[in-house]
C-alpha cells in the first residue's frame, strides 16, 4: 500500500522515512509536513521516492513524472514554483524534457545548452492522457535516440 510521499523543493519525491532521514542528516527542515497515514488525496497518484523506490502518494503529475524517470532515467527539476519536469539527456548533447501541467504529456527536444539557457524547443510531442506509463515511455525514449531536425 503506498505511504504520503512529498514533492520537495530539491526536486525528489520522498516517502516520510527518506525525508526524515534527510532531514535529521542535514537539519534544515524548519517546517513540519503533515503526513497523512497512507492516505490518498484528492489529486494524487501512486509515484516513486527518489531515495528508495517505496510507492508513495504525490500529486498526479509528479507521481507521473516519477514513474517514468524509472522507465527512462533522467532526472526530476523543478520548473518554477513546485512544478516539475523530467529531463533526459540526449547524445547530441540536448535535452528531451517531459511535463504534464493538468492534462497530457508533453515532450520538448531541446538542442544543446538550450533547455538550461531558456531557449526554444525544436521539437515538441504531445501524448493523450490515457496513455499508459509503458508507451509514454517509448515515445520519450524515441525523442532521446532519433536524429534531431535542423532548423
Amino acid at each position: 500500500m503506498p505511504v504520503a510521499g512529498v514533492w520537495t523543493p530539491w526536486a525528489e519525491v520522498l516517502c516520510r522515512h527518506c525525508h526524515d532521514e534527510i532531514d535529521a542528516k542535514e537539519a534544515t527542515a524548519k517546517r513540519k509536513i503533515e503526513w497523512p497515514e497512507g492516505e490518498k488525496r484528492e489529486g494524487d497518484g501512486p509515484g516513486l521516492c527518489t531515495k528508495c523506490g517505496a510507492t508513495v502518494w504525490v500529486h498526479e503529475d509528479v507521481a507521473q513524472l516519477s514513474r517514468l524517470r524509472k522507465l527512462t532515467g533522467g532526472v526530476m527539476e523543478q520548473t518554477g514554483g513546485m512544478c516539475a519536469a523530467l529531463a533526459i539527456g540526449r547524445l547530441d548533447g540536448g535535452t528531451v524534457v517531459v511535463t504534464n501541467l493538468d492534462g497530457p504529456l508533453s515532450i520538448g527536444v531541446y538542442g544543446p545548452g538550450e533547455w538550461e539557457e531558456g531557449g526554444a524547443e525544436v521539437q515538441c510531442y504531445c501524448i493523450p492522457e490515457a496513455t499508459t506509463d509503458e508507451v509514454a515511455a517509448f515515445v520519450i525514449l524515441t525523442a532521446v535516440k532519433e536524429k534531431r531536425k535542423e532548423d
